[in-house]
């Protein structure tokens, strides 16, 4: 490895496991396998930090406040001041605050910022000065769409770079999938499972996948249909209304949060996607890579990688009956569900850790 970057710093704040915190493990044993030195910063009650303890990974763990993260900001200052790290990566909201703080009481060290949200960026001064900082070399963006909010801002448009997703393709290549579906939920033997894997808050558009699941059993008459919820979240309480008020209590199982995900992936028969608001959506590439055929609605990074009719079946944000069509034709039509998921493990291939590790070092050395 060239000697320009040796000692990476990965600044996290996530108190919880989703997309983001898998990314930041593939990335980091990608790096580790070139030669790179990395400690991660993180949450001292995150799972992440759990994570790195129970894998040997190097971390440094800190106590989150609320608001800023002023021990994160002594950490960050303190690393640079001893010159043990050659750049930043930061990998969240909180820690990007927290270098920003660090670098206006004097940090020099550069970073590049992960962003992963399709959130506009708040239209004050903080917030457009906030991804300007001379301190941040680089902003990768996850999809396309995450990068065309700041197309408003030359000065930082000009720093965005769309890099996607990496996923580990043999991790979901497992079998036996409705055999543990089956064991813990006897009711869905013999029975076609749709599934939506998702937390379950505002942006991932639950009530108009659970107004799709009611047109699909209720308008269109499909029967042995099975539906699995899989997350938790703030939406719990509104979901579980909706689930009642549309009738649907013997059809839908909310299973919360499970960590064997890629061990049910395969036990499902259609995986649906209905964010109305999506930076990316890594779980897609998961999905792909297990070999179920995927529903999804055009945002985000799944818009950019799936093609209808190829490698999924897209419908507009909002589209519950098309999205209930979509489901019916898929049970009704397994050609088409065996072309799909032809296409899309062919494409999913394109995003290994190799490949994403191997972008994500071109930019190290493009500082």
């Amino acid at each position: 490895m060239a000697g320009k970057i040796r000692n990476i710093i990965h600044l996290s704040s996530a108190d919880i496991w989703r997309g983001a915190e898998q990314q930041i493990i593939y990335l980091y044993q990608g790096l580790k396998d070139k030669g790179y030195h990395q400690t991660i910063y993180c949450s001292e009650k995150g799972v992440l930090a759990q994570y790195c303890i129970e894998n040997n990974i190097p971390h440094i763990s800190y106590n989150r406040e609320s608001g800023l993260n002023l021990h994160l900001v002594s950490l960050i200052r303190k690393a640079s001041q001893n010159q043990e790290v050659d750049i930043f990566h930061i990998h969240d909201p909180h820690a990007h605050h927290a270098y920003i703080l660090a670098y206006l009481l004097g940090v020099k060290t550069s970073a590049i910022l992960h962003r992963r949200v399709d959130f506009p960026t708040a239209k004050n001064i903080f917030s457009a000065s906030k991804y300007a900082i001379s301190g941040i070399k680089k902003i990768v963006c996850v999809s396309q769409r995450v990068k065309e909010i700041f197309k408003d801002n030359e000065k930082v448009y000009q720093k965005c770079e769309v890099i996607y997703d990496a996923i580990d393709i043999e991790k979901f290549q497992k079998i036996g999938g409705r055999n543990i579906l089956e064991r813990e939920f006897p009711q869905l033997k013999d029975r076609f499972i749709v599934a939506n894997i998702a937390a379950l808050v505002d942006h991932k558009d639950y009530p108009t996948f659970l107004k799709a699941i009611h047109y699909l059993i209720k308008t269109l008459g499909e029967k042995n249909i099975k539906v699995l919820i899989i997350g938790k979240g703030a939406e719990e309480e509104n979901i579980r209304k909706l689930i009642k008020d549309y009738h649907l209590k013997e059809d839908v199982i909310l299973l919360g949060h499970r960590e064997n995900i890629a061990h049910l992936l395969n036990g499902i028969d259609v995986f649906t996607f209905t964010s109305k608001m999506e930076g990316f959506g890594s779980t897609i590439l998961e999905v792909m890579s297990a070999k179920v055929p995927i529903i999804a609605t055009n945002v985000g990074g799944a818009a950019e990688i799936l093609i209808h009719r190829k490698s999924a079946l897209i419908s507009n944000v909002g589209d519950y009956i098309r999205i209930a069509q979509n489901i019916a034709e898929l049970k009704t039509h397994p050609s088409l569900k065996q072309s799909l998921i032809h296409q899309a493990f062919e494409d999913v291939k394109h995003f290994s850790i190799e490949n994403y590790v191997k972008k994500i070092e071109d930019i190290y050395y493009s500082l």
